[in-house]
C-alpha cells in the first residue's frame, strides 16, 4: 500500500503512527523510501517501505469497524477447554496478526477470565490488546486514550453484570 505524508498507520505490536514525512534514500545502490514515524509518546522511528511490510502495517480501521469491535464486547463468549498454553499461542498470534477484530476477541475473551487465577502473561495481553484498541477508538472518535479505555473497559464489564 502507498502510503503518505501525515497518514496514521497501525503496526502490530507497536500501535499507531503518524506518518511525518517520506524521504527517498540511496542505500547499497538500491533506492529506497524512508518513513519518519510519529507514536503516541512522541518517539521518533525512521523506517523503510519493506520493513512497513513486513511488520504488517495497516491503514486504521474506519468507524463501522471500530463500533462493531466494541459492539461485540458486550457478548458472553465461552472460552475454548483447551490448555492456556495453547490458548497464550493463540492469542500471541492474533496480537501478531494486529487486526482489530482480533484485538477486541482478545479483551473480550480475557476479561472473563477470573483475575485470581489468572498469569501475569495474561494480563499482559489483555493490557497490550486493550491498549491497541483503545488508541484506534480514541484516535477514530477524537477522544483521550484514558477516556477510550474506560469507555471500552466498561463495554467488556456489561456483558458480565447481566446473569447469563
Amino acid at each position: 500500500m502507498k502510503y503518505t505524508s501525515e497518514t496514521t498507520i497501525f503496526l502490530p505490536q507497536q500501535g499507531l503512527k503518524k506518518i511525518l514525512d517520506i524521504s527517498s534514500g540511496e542505500f547499497y545502490g538500491k533506492t529506497i523510501n524512508l518513513y519518519s514515524l510519529q507514536g503516541r509518546g512522541g518517539n521518533l522511528t525512521r523506517i523503510s517501505t519493506q520493513a512497513l511490510i513486513k511488520l504488517r502495517a495497516r491503514p486504521v480501521c474506519t468507524e463501522t469497524e471500530i463500533t462493531a469491535v466494541i459492539d461485540s464486547l458486550s457478548y458472553r463468549t465461552a472460552l475454548s477447554k483447551e490448555l492456556w498454553t495453547k490458548r497464550d499461542r493463540g492469542i500471541i498470534e492474533q496480537l501478531k496478526r494486529g487486526r482489530v477484530i482480533d484485538h477486541g476477541n482478545i479483551v473480550q475473551r480475557l476479561y472473563q477470565t477470573d483475575a485470581t487465577h489468572s498469569a501475569y502473561s495474561r494480563f499482559r495481553h489483555y493490557d497490550t490488546a486493550l491498549g491497541f484498541l483503545a488508541e484506534e477508538f480514541a484516535y477514530l472518535n477524537k477522544c483521550p486514550y484514558e477516556q477510550a479505555v474506560d469507555y471500552i473497559r466498561n463495554c467488556a464489564k456489561a456483558a458480565h453484570c447481566i446473569p447469563a
